[in-house]
């Protein structure tokens, strides 16, 4: 019973994560994303769906083995863990909601670094939990990539 509880705890985590993350998205495809020359290397909209819905999958997976372990080094990974789902949100709010290219470079790079330590956080614990984040954190080295060529192109902030 205590598997199943955190399980559900570590799904909906991450599902109200990609929610928030998905309407403050989905803000900014509708509002002066699509209206847009996408610099070089951008993926069509389609791609990232799929890609955020295999991320988060492994996330909800590589968190629930951590939380099933009785390591010491529990707490910090649950810090880490929380920390970078709160910056992808505060992200995805500053970059696309708001427009707020160069604000959302800071944070995407200070996001890059607390995913890093989270993976290496969990791959003390349980080291397939630390594996199955790899994929994530190469996504957000290429959309801090694309956030960067954003701000270089356009500026720190779009206006719409």
């Amino acid at each position: 019973m205590q598997a199943i509880l955190k399980f559900i705890y570590s799904t909906l985590l991450v599902m109200v994560a990609a929610w928030l993350c998905g309407i403050f998205t989905h803000i900014g495809i509708e509002g002066w994303y699509n209206g847009y020359e996408k610099p070089f290397g951008t993926p069509p909209n389609w791609v990232f769906s799929p890609m955020w819905t295999l991320i988060y999958a492994l996330m909800i997976i590589s968190f629930f083995m951590v939380l099933n372990t009785a390591s010491h080094l529990k707490k910090r990974a649950v810090i880490l863990f929380i920390s970078q789902l709160f910056l992808q949100i505060v992200w995805c709010w500053a970059y696309f909601s708001e427009g707020l290219l160069s604000v959302g470079l800071v944070i995407i790079i200070a996001l890059d670094i607390v995913f890093f330590k989270m993976i290496q956080s969990f791959h003390k614990i349980a080291p397939m939990a630390g594996h199955l984040n790899w994929l994530g954190f190469a996504w957000m080295c290429y959309a801090t990539f694309l956030n960067s060529t954003f701000v270089y192109t356009y500026g720190s902030i779009i206006e719409f």
